[in-house]
């Protein structure tokens, strides 16, 4: 793969991740019949723009599995606006990746103490660790998101918001 279309595909990621910020406000409704039945014949296709990463996929939490996904084809972001975001993901990257690794060794170790012979005030340390961990995992992402805001129009968050709004309505239909 040339390291153009890498750099698209990475950009994609970004664009997720933008996306889920914009949901966070938008309250969850169950879909209606109607839209389920409008859903079924939309041919948009809800993947990143060549369906490969560079990293294995991680799994998500929350019960209703990962959010839907945007392409950038979809938003069509200018060259200026992919490396800024480019910017702002690389930037973040490195904290991300080591809370991410510092949190799957905590929930290890809450997992180990679980299924020992810990103490209960163990126990509810180590889930305090976890929390903290999530906490400030999230935080960056947040702050990340609201980089990569900022850097879209107000008429390609609008669009953004509609089209992960539709995808959110169909994935309701799908459970």
């Amino acid at each position: 793969m040339n390291e153009q279309f890498r750099h698209l595909t990475g950009l994609s990621t970004v664009v997720l991740s933008l996306s889920c910020l914009l949901l966070l406000s938008l309250p969850s409704e169950g879909a209606t019949a109607g839209e389920c039945n409008r859903f079924a014949r939309a041919q948009t296709p809800i993947a990143h723009a060549s369906g490969e990463s560079n990293r294995p996929p991680r799994p998500r939490a929350g019960a209703g599995g990962p959010p839907p996904t945007v392409t950038i084809e979809e938003l069509n972001l200018s060259n200026q606006q992919l490396q800024q975001i480019s910017t702002i993901r690389a930037a973040y990257r490195a904290r991300i990746e080591q809370r991410e690794t510092s949190l799957e060794r905590a929930q290890d170790r809450l997992r180990e103490l679980m299924a020992g012979t810990a103490t209960v005030s163990e126990i509810r340390a180590q889930y305090g660790r976890v929390e903290e961990l999530r906490q400030q995992l999230g935080n960056l992402h947040f702050e990340s998101t609201l980089e990569m805001r900022n850097v879209l129009t107000p008429e390609q968050r609008q669009e953004l918001n509609e089209m992960l709004e539709e995808r959110r309505a169909k994935r309701r239909c799908v459970k």
